[in-house]
């Protein structure tokens, strides 16, 4: 019935400006997704990310060399931070290069953009803070400030999954491979 206080529609839904509600193809969801993407950040914001991750990466190999490198018998300290640090330094020139044509995948800075900068400033807190107070309670605190004020979790979320994550970390590396973390338990 088309009366006024009729509760069944006079049309179907999904009219000229109304979207239709239902699965989307994979070509409609990736349209949807570019549409609500930022803008991309172009070929000199790729260039001057590179360049950071050229520095962090020089600075790796330049402290893993420092820390003593070893064999591959008898690895020292400096053997995985170096490879990592060499991978770090062989992608940033490759992105060096390819980056500065393309451009489309990168976004622009934001203010979400400080998310990496503050969660680089709290991993290096806990790496100071390890030797002194172990590894249990700054990991916890990392762990819950990354989901809290990072990730946006609820405060109870952030508390059991922060003190179920370091509890994982425990059992693995001090449990189970017996590893020299500073740790007070």
């Amino acid at each position: 019935m088309n009366s006024p206080t009729s509760t069944e529609p006079d049309a179907p839904a999904g009219g000229a400006d109304e979207p239709i509600s239902g699965p989307l193809t994979p070509d409609e969801l990736a349209a949807q997704w570019e549409d609500d993407a930022p803008p991309p950040s172009g070929p000199v914001a790729n260039l001057a990310a590179s360049v950071v991750a050229l520095i962090i990466g020089v600075g790796g190999i330049i402290l893993s060399v420092g820390l003593g490198l070893g064999d591959p018998a008898h690895p020292k300290p400096g053997t995985w931070p170096l490879i990592v640090s060499l991978v770090i330094t062989v992608l940033s020139l490759v992105q060096m290069l390819i980056g500065r044509q393309g451009g489309r995948d990168g976004e622009k800075f934001s203010h979400l953009s400080w998310f990496a900068a503050i969660g680089l400033v709290t991993l290096v807190g806990l790496v100071a803070a390890m030797p002194v107070a172990g590894f249990e309670i700054p990991s916890v605190l990392l762990s819950f400030v990354w989901m809290k004020f990072l990730g946006g979790e609820s405060w109870r979320g952030a508390t059991l999954y922060s003190v179920l994550i370091v509890a994982a970390f425990y059992a693995i590396f001090i449990l189970g491979l017996g590893t020299s973390i500073p740790h007070l338990f």
